[in-house]
């Protein structure tokens, strides 16, 4: 038996979970950042952290690469 289960996509980036990847979300990224909490969308390198090694890749996300 096959069992399927529905999960909510993750748009990375999105660190004010608003829908959108954009400059509203570099502000909740450093909070983040700063504070040492998890946030699906914000752990953009997906190794279970939200650490300094997101940052890159959040920028790179925000300049369209």
């Amino acid at each position: 038996m096959l069992t399927v289960t529905a999960v909510d996509e993750v748009l990375l980036s999105d660190a004010n979970l608003d829908g959108i990847a954009d400059f509203l979300d570099i502000s909740p990224f450093i909070s983040l950042l700063s504070s040492g909490t998890f946030l699906d969308q914000a752990d953009i390198d997906r190794n279970g952290e939200v650490n300094l090694l997101d940052i890159y890749p959040f920028i790179g996300i925000m300049s369209g690469q």
